[in-house]
């Protein structure tokens, strides 16, 4: 009792189809799994240029603070943290622009810290401290903020 030919031809059809959803669904999550790693060496790339461009900024900003052949005192220190933030506006576009992603703010700030308003910290234990802070992105919801910070001290007279 050998089955003929025609009853088996609707098997075949149907292995055949199985075969094809199972490869079209293997192929859509190999897919899935390549875009889902594109995007995530997309933010790390982004990500790790909002951190050199936010170091760069904290670079700056010790330059600045810390000037070739100039005085290292405290009160010296304090007025060029001051001019630190009026200058950065004019920095920050020059830094970003070397970025070749999409940098799109970078703030630089220094703060004295004294111990508050009543000055709890003696002179020679004040610091100041550099913040720097990069977001690079589309600027429509996929931006990466990264900040750097370094703290200093000066020297007391």
């Amino acid at each position: 009792m050998s089955p003929n030919k025609r009853s088996q031809q609707g098997s075949v059809y149907i292995v055949a189809i199985f075969v094809v959803v199972v490869m079209g669904m293997l192929a859509m999550n190999l897919n899935r799994i390549q875009w889902s790693s594109n995007d995530t060496l997309s933010r790390e790339l982004i990500g790790t240029k909002a951190w050199f461009l936010a170091n760069s900024g904290v670079e700056w900003a010790l330059t600045q603070l810390y000037p070739l052949n100039q005085s290292g005192l405290i009160a010296d220190l304090e007025v060029r943290c001051g001019d630190i933030q009026r200058s950065s506006s004019v920095a920050a576009p020059y830094l970003i622009a070397q970025v070749d992603v999409n940098c799109h703010s970078l703030s630089v700030q220094c703060d004295t810290i004294n111990g508050g308003e009543l000055n709890l910290i003696p002179n020679e234990l004040r610091y100041f401290k550099v913040t720097s802070t990069a977001i690079c992105g589309d600027g429509q919801g996929f931006d990466i903020q990264r900040q750097q910070e370094a703290w200093v001290k000066g020297v007391s007279e």
